[in-house]
């Protein structure tokens, strides 16, 4: 009953797409089912005009042209029209393939973080082409079997008045298909999942050859023997996956097979008796024959188009699932930020577990942050430091407690301008394939490009050290710079970063490891920098260098996702602490570099 209703939905949200699909898809299954029953008619007069030329040695060739001119005329005038309908068919299955892929990806790029944290979820993302063509396909089988069903009803209506048990028998023929078939293409819908992950593995291991830094490690350490063979590995038990089921499906079709042609001899017996008996003609032994094929091909079709309606609906719902999925973030708030406000942060006993884990990241954190100060997050890895950010910009919500933002629980924020009083700096470089400006200028991409605009963000370059006169820089400014295989040093993409940051001009920058690919002149130079663009400000600097850290209003050392300490550069010195011991060791470490 439930597949009923979603093939209902499937064929009124076709509907609702293009009409002209509907019609067209029809009006093509109309002409083929006219075009089956008038072709088997008339080849059956071409039968009997041959058949009295022969008994009556008399040839009656006007008659015979005439109906073989008939014959082809329908054939000719059936096929222009089914190519025309089937060329404007095809333009509507792109572009409504292209619209599910759009729907799809849109539906995607609105989910938090917590998807990505769920394996299940993670593989039915990564799967989802196998769902982008699965409500056409299910429409046209559900169509399918509409006509299919018609034809049934016409060709039984037919071989009913030449005989019962020709019908039975033909019904008799598609009983193993029915069981058989079924049972094959469950398995082998399974066995698509089990091949596309497989093969996801295979391709993530191929892929990584045309990685530069891969090969280059490949090549140092000599483990791409090891890769190949993990690849051949996985290939091979492919192939024997593919193999196995291929032989498996060849067995089940040649039981079918023996089974359908015992029966089509037993229905041919029958059929020739009826003929000899009534003393019908060879044309009407053809009509008739064509007739038990149509009964017989439709109620295996009519099988077969069940299991695939039943098959395809489990992909849709599939794809149902992705395309409903709900951000588990409430992004409805009320309350709406604008950037001349202040921005009092306070995280409030704050517990995060991530999804799929029983140990806690962070627990009972509380904390402040006055709008425009300079506080540094520190402590060793896995401590929770970037963990805190990801909260507080609503990627995950507490488990546990509350952040607030100017007394307002984040949570009864919109989402939207809430986010946009962020200016942030990730951890991880991500450069886009697209022109150093689009990669700079990210959060206004659409803009069109001016020239106070370029003067600001050739300002920002100048200012963390890449000038105008740097080469590859002004070349790629405009221009997709992987065209020519230009690769930037992780220094010049970590500016390029930076000035990502700086351009948008947030009122609250984040910043998580952002000097950790710069020399110690280019470190000092950002710190320039974001003090520079930052004067009024709130910053949250994320670092492991503690060097710089004396220009900090606050910081806030997290330890086993605790707060252990807070305070200045000076009283936490003073503390003879954790913040201290840290502080020493680098400051030995670095004057032993240096000697």
């Amino acid at each position: 009953m439930n597949t009923f209703k979603r093939c209902k939905e499937i064929i009124a949200t076709i509907t609702n797409y293009s009409r002209r699909y509907v019609v067209l898809t029809i009006l093509i299954r109309f002409l083929a089912l006219c075009n089956t029953y008038l072709l088997l008619y008339i080849n059956k007069h071409i039968i009997d005009e041959l058949s009295m030329s022969v008994v009556g040695g008399e040839i009656y060739i006007t008659s015979i042209i005439f109906v073989l001119s008939i014959y082809v005329a329908v054939e000719l005038v059936s096929t222009l029209i089914y190519n025309i309908m089937q060329y404007h068919l095809g333009k509507i299955n792109l572009e409504y393939n292209d619209h599910i892929c759009t729907v799809i990806i849109n539906s995607i790029s609105k989910l938090d973080m917590t998807y990505y944290d769920d394996p299940a979820s993670y593989n039915q993302t990564k799967q989802v082409s196998r769902f982008v063509t699965s409500i056409l396909n299910n429409y046209n089988s559900i169509l399918e079997f509409v006509f299919s069903i018609i034809s049934l009803g016409i060709s039984l209506f037919i071989s009913v008045k030449i005989s019962v048990y020709i019908s039975l028998l033909s019904i008799m023929s598609s009983v193993p298909g029915l069981i058989i078939r079924r049972k094959l293409k469950q398995e082998r819908h399974e066995l698509e999942k089990t091949i596309l992950n497989k093969q996801r593995f295979i391709d993530y291991l191929s892929g990584i050859y045309s990685n530069k830094y891969v090969e280059m490690e490949m090549q140092l350490y000599g483990f791409s023997s090891y890769i190949l063979d993990r690849i051949h590995q996985n290939q091979k038990d492919l192939r024997t996956l593919k193999t196995n089921f291929g032989l498996h499906n060849a067995k089940r079709e040649m039981i079918i097979a023996i089974i359908n042609k015992s029966i089509f001899l037993l229905q041919q017996i029958c059929l020739i008796s009826v003929i000899i008996s009534k003393s019908m003609t060879i044309g009407d032994y053809s009509y008739y024959t064509g007739i038990i094929g149509n009964f017989s091909g439709s109620i295996e079709n009519i099988v077969g188009l069940v299991n695939d309606i039943i098959i395809n609906d489990t992909k849709y719902q599939e794809y149902l699932k992705i395309i409903n999925r709900k951000p588990h973030i409430k992004t409805d708030g009320m309350q709406k930020l604008s950037k001349n406000d202040n921005f009092d942060i306070v995280f409030e006993n704050v517990s995060f577990i991530y999804p799929n884990s029983n140990t806690y990241v962070l627990k009972d954190i509380s904390f402040s942050i006055k709008s425009g100060q300079k506080v540094a997050l520190i402590g060793l890895n896995g401590t929770g430091k970037s963990t805190l950010i990801k909260l507080l910009l609503r990627f995950y919500d507490p488990i546990c407690g509350r952040i607030l933002l100017n007394g307002i629980d984040i949570r009864e924020y919109d989402l939207t301008s809430y986010r946009k009083a962020f200016s942030v700096m990730f951890q991880e470089l991500i450069m886009y394939l697209l022109p150093i400006r689009d990669n700079i200028i990210i959060s206004d991409i659409g803009r069109l490009n001016t020239s106070d605009e370029e003067k600001t963000i050739y300002a920002i370059l100048g200012d963390l050290g890449i000038s105008k006169a740097d080469l590859d820089i002004h070349k790629y400014y405009g221009k997709e710079f992987c065209e020519d295989g230009l690769v930037l040093s992780k220094g010049q993409q970590q500016r390029i970063h930076a000035a990502r940051t700086l351009f948008y001009s947030g009122r609250i920058y984040i910043l998580d490891e952002p000097a950790a690919s710069l020399d110690s002149i280019s470190e000092e130079r950002f710190l320039d920098t974001l003090e520079k663009y930052s004067c009024d400000k709130t910053v949250i600097y994320i670092t492991h260098r503690y060097n710089n850290l004396s220009k900090m209003d606050n910081i806030i050392l997290i330890n086993n996702g605790y707060v252990q300490e807070s305070g200045s550069h000076t009283e936490l010195l003073n503390k003879n602490g954790l913040y201290k011991k840290l502080f020493s060791m680098q400051n030995i470490r670095e004057k032993k570099t240096k000697s």
